[in-house]
């Protein structure tokens, strides 16, 4: 189990502590641009924006009164799910590779 922090008002655990602490770093340097725009890319190439809008419209008319709330988080597991494998190996293979640059040895 994994130790909580407490900021500001929010309590993290370690998990969310270093996510938000690398995505951080990587916004500072420009790389989490550049990686998003790359995945955006990807992603649009392969037909995965077209797919998760088409989703998004059927649950959208679906309902009378459509809520972007609902309508997110009916498609949300579809959009995760659907990502690319080779996308998603990619995008970690990035961020790795900016974590292991961006890593202090203490050699």
């Amino acid at each position: 189990m994994s130790k909580s922090y407490v900021n500001g008002d929010v309590e993290m655990d370690e998990v969310a502590v270093l996510r938000k602490d690398i995505q951080e770093r990587m916004m500072k340097s420009h790389d989490w641009d550049r990686l998003m725009r790359a995945l955006r890319i990807h992603l649009q190439d392969r037909g995965w924006y077209d797919q998760v809008t088409s989703r998004a419209q059927e649950a959208a008319a679906a309902s009378e009164k459509p809520r972007f709330s609902e309508v997110y988080s009916s498609i949300r597991e579809f959009a995760i799910d659907s990502c690319p494998p080779d996308v998603q190996a990619e995008l970690l293979k990035q961020i790795k590779a900016f974590i292991v640059a961006n890593t202090v040895s203490d050699v």
